[in-house]
């Protein structure tokens, strides 16, 4: 038999204080008239993160209409999506905080803090000890009570197994009450419920290492084993089509690009002849790629032809990426920005409107499940609802 020991019991510190809903909503108005501290909580709390995570963040890495944050390089070189709540999210949206270099440095906001309402002490006294972690187990533990399902909170917290999720929820006993008293041998009216379906399996390494590297060509760093692309959210790329308006065909070529996630370098070459006549579909040398029916009507009407080189492309895409902001979101975070990030806007849209894997591997033209679930996890916004409904109201100061 071989036994989990926790990551505190292997290196022999205080393990760390579970903190209650009535504790954070106090060290939350504690920190509320340092704008700074106040921030750093939300974060910890709101979106689960870790400290380093915090010192990490980028202007650019917030999307706002999703709000989502992009976590890049975080604990295992793993990039990760996660959610915010409406004031975290409109916090970040002002002027960039200076936030500190070191994680001893959050370490003192946060401890400060819980001396300064009296917790730090009370729980000294328990052989407990508070910390950046105590927030991120309270957003485990706080959201699992309030229904929040063990998967989504595995995934919004970055954890590769599922018990370093289990370490954190162990401790909802309201949950688990309520799981024995409608689950258990002689619980009354006890109805099945379906279980949520295992991912498919894992391919080979080295065939789906390649893909994802072919996938991800304009951003290197995405094609890490556990990398994933930066990608244009929903209202980025329209302000985009909108932009290159002054140039029909181009903002044709970008419309179509999006709609049907295909490579640049299959749609350039495409004749009239490859105009599907009765279904909104484009029949390209590379395959069948799908439309929707107004850019479908719109390719019928246009002369069929492109005649756009890839470099002339590139460079207008540049401009108004550049006119629309977009360009200076990808440079905060270090991400090269491309054509092909339409392709990954596409695939992130049709993961947030919960396609099933199968259909979006298909579309997008994957051998391996590897790559399409790279897309799946870009679209944490795909979840608002269900974390929204798991925000507790009352934590709020």
């Amino acid at each position: 038999m071989r036994l989990r020991l926790s990551n505190e019991e292997l290196v022999g510190r205080v393990p760390t204080a579970n903190l209650t809903r009535a504790e954070v909503r106090l060290m939350l108005q504690t920190a509320r008239p340092k704008r700074e501290c106040y921030l750093i909580h939300r974060l910890l709390y709101f979106g689960g993160l870790r400290g380093g995570e915090v010192l990490g963040l980028m202007p650019g890495d917030l999307m706002l209409t999703q709000r989502s944050l992009f976590l890049r390089g975080g604990k295992g070189d793993k990039d990760r999506y996660v959610l915010l709540d409406p004031e975290t999210a409109r916090l970040l949206a002002e002027p960039v905080l200076p936030f500190g270099k070191s994680d001893e440095w959050i370490r003192r906001q946060v401890n400060g803090v819980a001396n300064q309402c009296g917790l730090y002490q009370a729980y000294a006294a328990k052989g407990l000890r508070i910390s950046p972690h105590s927030l991120r187990h309270a957003f485990a533990t706080h959201r699992y009570e309030a229904g929040m399902s063990f998967s989504l909170i595995s995934y919004l917290l970055g954890h590769a197994l599922a018990e370093d999720t289990v370490t954190y929820t162990r401790s909802a006993r309201r949950q688990m009450r309520a799981a024995y008293d409608e689950c258990g041998p002689f619980a009354q009216g006890t109805r099945l419920r379906q279980t949520e379906q295992p991912d498919p399996p894992q391919p080979s390494s080295h065939p789906s290492e390649v893909e994802r590297q072919l996938e991800f060509v304009q951003q290197p760093a995405a094609a890490r084993a556990k990398g994933l692309p930066a990608v244009p959210a929903p209202d980025e790329v329209e302000k985009l089509v909108v932009e290159a308006a002054s140039r029909p065909l181009y903002s044709l070529l970008f419309r179509t690009l999006h709609c049907s996630g295909a490579w640049m370098r299959q749609i350039l070459p495409m004749q009239p002849e490859h105009i599907c006549s009765e279904h909104p579909c484009l029949r390209l040398p590379t395959g069948l790629v799908r439309v929707d029916p107004e850019t479908w009507r719109l390719l019928k009407e246009s002369p069929g032809r492109w005649g756009l080189k890839a470099p002339e492309v590139q460079a207008f895409f540049s401009r108004v990426a550049t006119a629309t902001g977009l360009a200076a979101r990808y440079r905060s975070m270090g991400r090269p920005l491309g054509v092909d990030a339409l392709r990954y806007a596409f695939g992130a849209q049709c993961a947030a409107r919960n396609i099933d894997p199968v259909s979006l591997m298909t579309l997008m033209g994957h051998k391996f499940y590897e790559t399409t679930e790279a897309y799946l996890h870009c679209a944490a916004y795909r979840f608002l609802e269900q974390y929204d409904a798991t925000t507790e109201a009352e934590v709020e100061p």
